[in-house]
């Protein structure tokens, strides 16, 4: 496969001797979890080869991006599918959440590691990516231009600078969890691709903002099969399509068996548009309309809305409250406001009565909890520590009853040189549970504490506690 202009930097490093690798070389039909590049030592990709694989054939090849370079993680969801289909799936380890060269440093290594092992068809590349490394396979995507036939994007969809375009080279699966802060975005990509003429699908599953489910990476693949077949990228395969499809009127039948009316009517449109083309779909136009106008799925709609009407409010008026606290104004007030906030969103969360409060709390607090700690992280590499602080006292309002986060409050305190708070940081942290008197003792950012009396008897105190006792099957 030839790389774009833009991907064309592939990382100079040191060469290894072949035979070093020997003993790692991937075995088919199992997860490898690190393969080492051969012409870059510092890159590694999670592997699985399907077990029937042999070089006398060409594989379509999926590329995998994580937002924290788990490579192993998305190889593993999509091992069974990979299996059944035909697919190689590799992962990166490097690939994460941060500067643009990371990314295109690890798909260069990987791309080019994959194509000197592996027997790949060059029509059939394909890439997923979760969160920030959904964002990064779209825009690998389209910096490939055409030599990526689909990208299947997971709990986030295309950068703010690369808005999808008619001319979009790639098709798109598009996956979402119910309680993911990113589900009104990609609910919205969804009919915006529909008015751009855009291949893609749409599917959600029960989960927050995450990998999908095995499952949904089955029906992923399933979806590029077809698609591929309708493009012309592989050959037309009438028995795979009538596998595929009677999977899926199973899978309805059992949704509607269960009274998940909704669901149903999610699978039964997906299908309608999935195999258009490829077989008659009259039954799933059939089974759309009769349960479009069921009251079950007028509600779920109704509530699927105002769900996103609810979490749009909410979160703009707290994102406000923490730019006032962090701006310095009226910080009290925004602090107690923020405070009243956060606790009635945990409640609206825990709670199983009212869907639309449950899930709009759920996505608030995530979203808001994800975006703190990151920029808690941009605070440490700026040596801003008391804007560090700030935000970690705010992640404890979303997360009372988390230790590490006043274990972080504490390095943060005192590194502003605010030594008192981050005393009652740790007592805080020891309070919610937190019993690692080695990394106290051995921090570097603590280390203005040491010689204080109220640090010593803290510590002394947590070496006194009985150790923890080690519990059969535990």
């Amino acid at each position: 496969m030839k790389h774009a202009p833009v991907l064309l930097l592939l990382l100079a490093s040191w060469l290894v001797d072949d035979a070093a690798f020997a003993m790692r070389e991937p075995v088919s039909g199992q997860v490898t979890e690190r393969v080492v590049c051969r012409q870059n030592a510092v890159q590694s990709y999670a592997l699985y080869l399907p077990s029937n694989y042999t070089a006398a054939r060409k594989w379509p090849i999926l590329y995998a991006l994580d937002a924290g370079a788990r490579g192993v993680l998305p190889v593993q969801r999509f091992r069974a599918a990979a299996e059944e289909y035909g697919f190689i799936v590799a992962g990166s380890n490097n690939s994460r959440n941060g500067p643009l060269q990371i990314v295109q440093d690890a798909v260069n290594a990987m791309i080019a590691d994959t194509e000197s092992r592996f027997s790949l068809d060059p029509d059939r590349v394909y890439l997923a990516g979760f969160s920030g490394g959904a964002r990064a396979a779209i825009m690998v995507g389209s910096a490939l231009k055409g030599k990526v036939a689909g990208v299947i994007a997971c709990g986030a969809g295309f950068p703010p600078s690369l808005p999808p375009t008619a001319a979009t080279p790639f098709d798109l699966f598009i996956a979402v969890g119910d309680e993911d802060f990113y589900f009104p975005e990609l609910r919205a990509l969804d009919r915006s691709l529909d008015g751009l003429g855009v291949g893609h699908t749409f599917e959600s599953f029960a989960g927050g903002h995450e990998w999908p489910p095995e499952k949904v990476c089955t029906h992923a693949l399933e979806w590029i099969e077809l698609r591929a077949m309708r493009s012309q990228r592989r050959s037309m395969d009438a028995s795979l399509v009538e596998r595929i499809c009677a999977k899926t009127i199973e899978e309805a039948a059992a949704l509607e068996r269960e009274q998940k009316s909704y669901e149903a009517y999610e699978l039964y449109s997906a299908a309608r548009d999935r195999f258009a083309g490829l077989r008659n779909v009259s039954a799933f136009e059939s089974k759309v309309k009769q349960l479009e106008q069921s009251r079950a799925v007028r509600t779920a709609l109704a509530r699927e809305r105002e769900a996103e009407a609810r979490q749009r409010n909410t979160d703009a008026e707290l994102s406000r409250l923490i730019d006032d606290v962090m701006g310095d104004r009226d910080r009290p007030f925004a602090m107690l406001k923020l405070r009243s906030g956060f606790d009635e969103l945990r409640n609206d969360a825990s709670q199983k009565k009212n869907e639309v409060d449950r899930l709009a709390a759920l996505r608030v607090l995530t979203r808001l909890r994800i975006l703190l700690n990151e920029e808690v992280a941009l605070d440490f590499e700026r040596r801003d520590y008391t804007a560090a602080a700030l935000r970690l006292g705010l992640m404890s309002l979303i997360r009372p009853d988390n230790p590490q986060i006043y274990f972080h409050l504490a390095r943060a305190c005192c590194l502003a040189g605010k030594k008192k708070e981050a005393l009652a940081a740790i007592r805080n942290a020891i309070l919610k549970g937190y019993k690692d008197v080695e990394a106290l003792e051995s921090n570097p950012d603590l280390e203005s504490l040491r010689a204080e009396p109220d640090y010593r008897r803290i510590i002394q105190g947590m070496k006194k506690q009985p150790a923890p006792q080690n519990v059969p099957g535990h």
